[in-house]
């Protein structure tokens, strides 16, 4: 039986080709869109969650009354970690980062020229504990006498090869500022779904005296604090305690009014309020309208496959009504039907697959993303694809396979049913009216981002952007030493005045348009 469905299905398929292919091109598209969706979505969702202990995980966030009302911020004063570990005893380990976005690595060499590198990824100041708290497997050497004392550095195995050529490079030195370091382990890379892309990491311990003298009124956004609650201990309970932490410290007459909140590590990328190491965070309700989306894709492609096949059904009356006169049920009809819709719709999901791994070659470059289609080891993905092929095959032939299977026989061989007097005219009527509804929203939507886009592009802001170039230095200034490092910057600053073509110059520490806060 399931046999002669197969084949009944085909031939029919074949039969009305120009149908099919519709049917079929209308399917992959919404499939398509809805896999990319669902990928990017999981993507999103998947942000740290490879930490074993990433429930108990938090961060050390502030918020303070600005004049817009509240601000929120990331970062913390360099000296809270050590405060926070001796007031709160229900916190296993704590550690402090302090990174440095876009760092000049300079590579010593015996003779000749030092090699030098610009890493977009930073470097991170740390403590030993980090690794106490997340999980960042080490391949070679160890991770708590990598960042013990000072000068002390532990490289993931991208920057080994990228810097010496190999991974065999403990005991190698880096220089970053204008202090060596030297490598003591190497790690395994940061994933790209993680809020903390840390490559190169440094001993905190090394700076440690001179951050800390800026004290408690000195908050930088790129200097946070995570800390690992023991087992059993409620987060509740610590928090209920924050305020008395934040007066202790920052006092009572504090004009920001500032305060101190444990932040889940599973709400950092979507939270936001606070920055993040990845300069990056996606809301839970962006994540929302994204699946929604993905959802009226689909329903869109099976809205067009019912309306297209219920038109096609008066072509198909006789036989309906020859495989009745004949014996056929209208259970087994409406099986052969399903039959002929899954049959397109596992040719749709095949065909979404390539062509997902098509539109992913040009998403993941411009989006900076690392979607993949694994089949192998994603399980989601199996369950994504099932779900589509089953809930597609029902919404799109159920309908359908209900309309054609109750022509009755005298009336069908007679050949007197027409798509008005077919039942559901109306429905139909309304699926077609919900369908371009549906594409009127998206195509107005899309004008709308369009417009917003260029907007943002060829707004005036009161500046010339293109005539503007920052020229990251590699040289910090030292306030203790105004001869060296203050002199070679001003150099450099007018030496750049006296080229042709240059209007002025001007020396910052950071580029206007970057997300520190201090």
């Amino acid at each position: 039986m399931l046999k002669n469905y197969l084949k009944t299905a085909v031939r029919n398929l074949l039969r009305e080709k120009g149908s099919a292919m519709i049917n079929l091109a209308g399917l992959t598209l919404g499939i398509t869109c809805s896999l990319v969706l669902f990928l990017l979505v999981s993507f999103l969702r998947s942000y740290d969650d490879f930490h074993a202990r990433r429930d108990r995980i938090y961060r050390v966030v502030s918020q303070s009354q600005g004049n817009d009302g509240l601000t929120f911020q990331g970062g913390v004063p360099s000296v809270l970690p050590a405060a926070f570990r001796t007031d709160f005893p229900e916190a296993e380990a704590v550690v402090f980062t302090s990174y440095r976005a876009e760092t000049v690595v300079t590579i010593p060499q015996p003779a000749g020229e030092p090699k030098k590198f610009k890493e977009e990824a930073g470097v991170v100041y740390t403590e030993p504990s980090f690794f106490e708290i997340f999980d960042r497997k080490i391949v070679t050497g160890e991770a708590r006498a990598g960042l013990d004392e000072p000068n002390e550095a532990i490289i993931a195995q991208s920057l080994a090869k990228k810097f010496f050529g190999n991974e065999d490079v403990i005991g190698e030195v880096v220089q970053v500022e204008d202090r060596q370091y030297v490598v003591r382990a190497v790690m395994e890379d940061a994933p790209r779904n993680t809020d903390l892309p840390f490559q190169l990491m440094l001993s905190y311990i090394t700076i440690k005296k001179e951050r800390e003298d800026n004290g408690w009124n000195s908050t930088w956004s790129d200097e946070q604090c995570f800390f690992l609650l023991k087992e059993g201990e409620s987060i509740e309970k610590l928090k209920s305690r924050m305020p008395a932490f934040s007066k202790k410290y920052v006092g009572a007459d504090d004009a920001d009014g500032t305060q101190y909140l444990p932040q889940p590590l599973t709400e950092l990328h979507f939270d936001d309020r606070f920055s993040t190491y990845s300069y990056s965070s996606t809301s839970k309700g962006m994540l929302r309208v994204l699946s929604v989306v993905a959802c009226i894709l689909v329903i869109s492609a099976c809205i067009n496959f019912i309306n297209l096949t219920t038109a096609e059904a008066i072509k198909r009356s006789k036989e309906v009504g020859i495989r009745k006169t004949l014996g056929s049920s209208r259970a087994q009809l409406i099986t052969q039907f399903l039959g002929e819709t899954s049959l397109v719709t596992i040719t749709a999901v095949i065909f979404s697959l390539g062509l997902a791994q098509l539109v992913l070659t040009f998403i993941n470059p411009f989006m900076e993303l690392s979607l993949t289609l694994n089949l192998t080891t994603n399980i989601l993905l199996w369950i994504y694809l099932l779900t589509v092929t089953v809930i597609v095959s029902l919404l799109s032939g159920l309908y359908p396979a209900f309309v054609v299977s109750g022509f009755k026989p005298a009336i069908a061989l007679k050949n007197q049913i027409s798509n008005r007097n077919a039942s559901g005219y109306y429905l139909r009527r309304a699926l077609v009216v919900l369908q371009f509804c549906i594409s009127q929203v998206f195509i107005i939507g899309t004008i709308v981002i369009v417009k917003q886009m260029n907007y943002f592009q060829q707004k005036d802001l009161g500046f010339a952007k293109d005539a503007i170039v920052v020229v990251p230095i590699p040289e910090i200034e030292n306030p203790t030493d105004s001869q060296q490092g203050n002199s070679k910057m001003r150099t450099l600053r007018e030496e750049l005045s006296q080229l042709a073509g240059v209007e002025r110059a001007s020396l910052s520490n950071t580029p206007p348009a970057s997300d520190n806060i201090s």
